[in-house]
C-alpha cells in the first residue's frame, strides 16, 4: 500500500477532486439515463401526436379525398415531401361500403420506409436501405396513419445532448481543481 502524500495541498486537491468526480459522475450518470428515457418517450409521443393530427385532418377532408379520383390528384397526394428522417403514410383500410382487401394509400412522404410490413397497430420497427425506423401505426374509423422516425437521427440527438452535458462537467471540474490548488496556497 502506498503512503498518502505528505503535502496538505496535494491531499486536499486529490481528496476534493475524487469527491467531486464521484458525486458529479453519479449525478451525471443518473441525469443521462433519465434524459435518454425522457427524450425517447418524447419522440415516441411525437409520433403518436403526429398520427392523431394527420388522422383528424384527413377525417375533416375525407369527402374531398374520396371525390379526388383523378389520376393527377392521386399522384399529387401520394408524393408529399417529408423531412429527412421523418416519414408518414395515410391509407384507407375500409371504404364506406365494405372492408378493402388491401389498404389504399392516400398520401405518403417520399423516400420513407414501406409501411405495408408494419401490420400491427402501435409501435414497431422497419428497416429500409440499412436504416432502422421507429414506427407508430394508428387505425381509426377506417383510416390507417403510419408515422416513423429514423433511429440514427434519434441517436444523433441523444449524442448531441450528451456532449452538451459532458463539456460543462469537464470544464467545471477543471475549474474546481485549479481553484482548490490556488486557494490552498
Amino acid at each position: 500500500m502506498t503512503p498518502l502524500p505528505k503535502s496538505l495541498r496535494l491531499r486536499l486537491v486529490l481528496g476534493l477532486s475524487l469527491t467531486m468526480c464521484l458525486i458529479w459522475g453519479g449525478v451525471a450518470a443518473w441525469q443521462f439515463t433519465n434524459m435518454q428515457r425522457e427524450l425517447r418517450t418524447m419522440l415516441d409521443e411525437r409520433l403518436i401526436a403526429s398520427s392523431k393530427m394527420v388522422a383528424s385532418i384527413v377525417h375533416q377532408f375525407q369527402p374531398a379525398l374520396s371525390a379526388a379520383s383523378a389520376p393527377a390528384a392521386q399522384e399529387a397526394l401520394q408524393s408529399v415531401i417529408g423531412r429527412d428522417g421523418v416519414a408518414c403514410e395515410v391509407s384507407l383500410v375500409r371504404s364506406e361500403v365494405d372492408v378493402l382487401p388491401t389498404a389504399r394509400t392516400l398520401a405518403r412522404t417520399g423516400d420513407g420506409p414501406d409501411f405495408s410490413t408494419a401490420s400491427t397497430v402501435g409501435f414497431g420497427q422497419i428497416t429500409k436501405g440499412g436504416k432502422v425506423w421507429r414506427t407508430y401505426v394508428l387505425e381509426h374509423n377506417g383510416l390507417r396513419v403510419a408515422t416513423a422516425d429514423r433511429l440514427d437521427v434519434r441517436e444523433h440527438l441523444v449524442q448531441t445532448v450528451v456532449r452538451t452535458l459532458v463539456l460543462p462537467f469537464a470544464l467545471a471540474l477543471a475549474g474546481v481543481l485549479l481553484l482548490t490548488w490556488w486557494i490552498s496556497t
